[in-house]
């Protein structure tokens, strides 16, 4: 097989669900010569998906490198380090993110949810005050994809609306409640 074959094989095996399968041949396809850049993201998410976050962080970092001006590679970066409890790492990640990107709307969500595992409400707040406008988007399956963000939001979200004694943070009526909407709850 081509180096392209085997990448594109490890993207059928992605895509069914065959992770393992997905990063064997990712790795084959890397050795045998394919964009270096795009099989290292393209592997690291894989890890990703099977919580091995050191080696997808070693994936990003490797990204990184090769294309230092892509927002993506400091996304996936982010939430490995995210994943791995590293949430200030993290943040610093989403920050180059959205450097490169303005209007990264995921990784404003994503940064968000590393403020709130730091217990930082008042900042996830703010960031989910800048996400309201957007949710007309679909942000809902990158939610959905990563649960701790959806957790870790709703404790935001149960501080600001005063669901919880400690008050941190005005959001209105209406920004509680789209965001709320957002995550799936009738508000």
């Amino acid at each position: 097989m081509t180096a392209k074959e085997l990448f594109e094989e490890a993207q059928v095996f992605f895509i069914e669900g065959n992770i393992q399968d997905s990063i064997e041949s990712f790795t084959k396809a890397l050795d045998a010569g394919y964009d270096p850049f795009i099989t290292h993201l393209s592997r690291g998410v894989a890890y990703l998906r099977t919580e091995a976050t050191d080696k997808a962080t070693d994936d990003f970092g490797k990204a990184v490198l090769l294309k230092i001006d892509n927002p993506r590679a400091y996304f996936y970066k982010g939430m490995a380090a995210m994943m791995s409890g590293k949430n200030e790492a993290a943040i610093l990640d989403f920050n180059k993110a959205m450097d490169l990107k303005a209007g990264f709307s995921l990784a404003l969500l994503a940064r968000g949810t590393a403020y709130s595992l730091l217990n930082r409400i008042e900042e996830a707040a703010a960031d989910i005050r800048k996400l309201v406008p957007q949710l007309d988007q679909n942000l809902q399956s990158f939610v959905d994809t990563y649960g701790l963000i959806k957790t870790e939001m709703w404790k935001v979200m149960a501080e600001v609306s005063g669901e919880v004694p400690k008050k941190a943070i005005e959001m209105t009526p209406e920004e509680i409640e789209k965001f709320k909407k957002f995550l799936g709850q009738k508000a």
